[in-house]
């Protein structure tokens, strides 16, 4: 009996539900009439609209100039700005510009419309220093890598996170931190904090906060804990109501994942059932969209969301019935397409890792053919990593696949912690441990021992 996977699964299904009915997926998109711009993940609003001439998208300055924190200044039909040393001038009617004194030829003309004037967005961004992403008419403004846990620990629940002191981790809806110089474990004393955006106060149980889930960015942690998000300062311990979904959700105590990508943080809700729902919650402006329901597993990475999206349930559980599929979405929830599809599979612990989508496939009943399997972002190259019916769990670092596998007595192959080489698929066993959560951070593999947490070096 797989009792570990298995129970993994029991403890995050909800109450028996029978759907016996196809019920529709619901997504977030955008006005298809308007081109949404973001900055850092954040949307930036125009007060007036984007358009595309010639297939380059023109954008009113003053909005994104400022949105990146530039200084803008018009006078006489030219417009300068200028964002960490760099200075850009602009010409209206002209095709010509000057960068930091050296002058340089645009591809489209800057102009007045609407009573504002309009520039090419990529011309203006990339001389500012920053990269710019067209994905399906969303445009993506990164002023700097997104901040994204190591993607693949995400597939775990994320119930580990690192920042540049100590190492945070989740133990019986707890954080625990490791300090990186000193190897000194302790757990982290959380204060709560009322403010004026706390919505009437962080819920508890018991007393207590009951943590799910961690992510890190920017210095600080963020935990999923009851129907709330909320921001950690890890220093002095001092804990912030971000969001509370209880409006959006059934149950106050389920927020299972969450993921943050850029400055926006991902979160899972209500897993395996009709319920589940995937929401996105800006950390700029702290507003929640829904992006997603009847979801098994999701991922952030390489720019998109992929979900796995069942279309029917009985009694909360997958059956030969359902179908499961992954869908590839922007980051603000515009559908893109569905990559891959199976009927009657579980598809668990996605993630996103150099280029590729790795997932976690299974029976619930027999697990027969319990797989790991990867494709490409786009969906071709599917292919089976490793297959065995006691796998666990999995992670990846680099070129290779990590795993747990529980004792079969009937097997040759022992239970522990392994390693596969993805290029020869050479197997070595790392440990005798078991465990349903594997976790990588700087070259070492970190999982839950019976003294807290444990980690192996690679």
């Amino acid at each position: 009996m797989k009792t570990i996977i298995k129970n993994r699964i029991i403890a995050r299904l909800l109450s028996s539900l029978i759907v016996l009915s196809l019920m529709p997926m619901q997504f977030a998109s955008a006005d298809e009439g308007s081109i949404p711009v973001f900055i850092d993940n954040a949307r930036i609003a125009f007060d007036a609209e984007p358009y595309i001439e010639r297939g380059i998208t023109m954008v009113p300055i003053r909005a994104v100039a400022e949105g990146l924190g530039a200084t803008v200044n018009y006078a006489n039909r030219t417009v300068s700005f200028s964002r960490g040393g760099k200075t850009v001038r602009l010409f209206v009617g002209s095709n010509d510009a000057v960068v930091d004194g050296q002058s340089v030829t645009m591809s489209a003309t800057p102009v007045i419309r609407n009573n504002r004037t309009y520039v090419p967005l990529r011309f203006v961004s990339e001389n500012l220093g920053v990269t710019v992403n067209y994905e399906h008419r969303e445009i993506y403004i990164w002023t700097k890598p997104p901040i994204t846990q190591h993607s693949p620990n995400a597939m775990n629940g994320n119930t580990m996170a690192e920042l540049d002191a100590a190492i945070y981790w989740v133990e019986g809806f707890e954080i625990y931190e490791q300090d990186k110089a000193t190897g000194e474990k302790r757990k982290l004393v959380l204060n709560i904090v009322e403010s004026e955006n706390t919505n009437g106060g962080v819920a508890l149980v018991e007393g207590q906060l009951r943590v799910t889930s961690i992510c890190a960015g920017d210095g600080r942690l963020y935990c999923a804990s009851n129907s709330q998000v909320l921001t950690v300062d890890p220093v002095s311990g001092n804990a912030s109501l971000l969001a509370d979904f209880a409006g959006i959700t059934y149950d106050r105590w389920i927020t299972a994942t969450i993921q943050i990508y850029g400055n926006s943080i991902y979160v899972l809700c209500e897993p395996y059932g009709v319920s589940s729902k995937v929401l996105r919650l800006n950390l700029n402006n702290g507003t929640v969209e829904q992006i997603g329901s009847m979801i098994l597993s999701f991922c952030v990475g390489g720019g998109y969301v992929y979900m796995a999206v069942v279309d029917r349930y009985y009694e909360a559980q997958v059956t030969d019935e359902s179908t499961v599929s992954i869908v590839k979405m922007t980051l603000s929830g515009k559908r893109i397409d569905t990559v891959y599809s199976v009927k009657g599979k579980y598809v668990l612990d996605m993630a996103v890792f150099d280029g590729s989508v790795y997932f976690l496939e299974f029976d619930y009943y027999s697990y027969e053919g319990t797989s790991i399997k990867r494709m490409n972002l786009d969906g071709s190259g599917l292919e089976t990593l490793f297959t065995d019916s006691n796998l666990i769990t999995y992670n990846i670092d680099g070129g290779n696949l990590y795993y747990s596998i529980e004792e079969n007595t009937s097997q040759s192959t022992p239970g522990g912690i392994y390693r596969m080489d993805l290029e020869t698929r050479e197997q070595t066993k790392l440990s005798d441990e078991l465990t349903d959560r594997l976790t990588i951070i700087n070259g070492r593999v970190y999982f839950p021992g019976p003294q807290g947490v444990e980690s192996i070096e690679l």
